[in-house]
């Protein structure tokens, strides 16, 4: 038997003071959501914020809120924003806010406070480098950004 892997490095930094942001797109949002998990539990974390991304398709693929909802801080300490890259009609009932990529979502939404957080994002590879240009414009200090690329 052989075993490959983690090739990731998006671990919860539990002794990093500053707010969150987790961008997840598809099957990235597993990892995402374990250091949000983390990030709930922890009591050294209880005076800052994370911020949750969710990128799909469309609002049929929209997922992971119902998995947020039910930690502690959901709402308040916890924020919750999904984007959807191609709406069908019909696609107006409000379970994405959004239009877009989430890396455009990232930098829209959180802007210049970027550089005051840590990034977390998994996904698949052409978002993972989208955000990462994103980063580099932004000029997002490296050795706050965490991530799990699929190859």
């Amino acid at each position: 038997i052989e075993i490959d892997g983690p090739y990731g490095r998006a671990y919860l930094r539990r002794d990093a003071q500053r707010d969150i942001v987790c961008i997840a797109g598809g099957s990235g949002l597993a990892p995402m959501i374990s250091i949000a998990r983390g990030f709930a539990f922890d009591p050294n974390l209880q005076d800052t914020k994370l911020h949750f991304l969710y990128g799909a398709r469309t609002s049929k693929d929209i997922c992971g809120r119902d998995m947020l909802e039910v930690l502690p801080g959901f709402g308040e300490r916890i924020q919750f924003h999904a984007v959807v890259s191609t709406p069908e009609p019909g696609d107006a009932d409000a379970t994405a806010s959004y239009t877009g990529f989430v890396h455009e979502l990232a930098d829209t939404l959180l802007g210049d406070s970027l550089r005051d957080m840590e990034i977390y994002f998994a996904g698949p590879p052409a978002m993972g480098e989208a955000i990462q240009r994103m980063l580099l414009a932004r000029k997002i200090s490296f050795d706050r950004v965490h991530f799990d690329q699929f190859y």
